[in-house]
């Protein structure tokens, strides 16, 4: 149980980063079309 846990706490934050990384490359995409 420990384990499946720790599993899906490490998973959620792998999630959040790659959701803040498409944003980030989302509002660059934003930036360069607004130049």
């Amino acid at each position: 149980a420990r384990y499946n846990l720790f599993f899906f706490q490490a998973s959620g934050e792998w999630s959040l980063v790659c959701l803040v990384h498409s944003i980030k490359k989302i509002y660059a995409k934003i930036m360069s079309k607004e130049r």
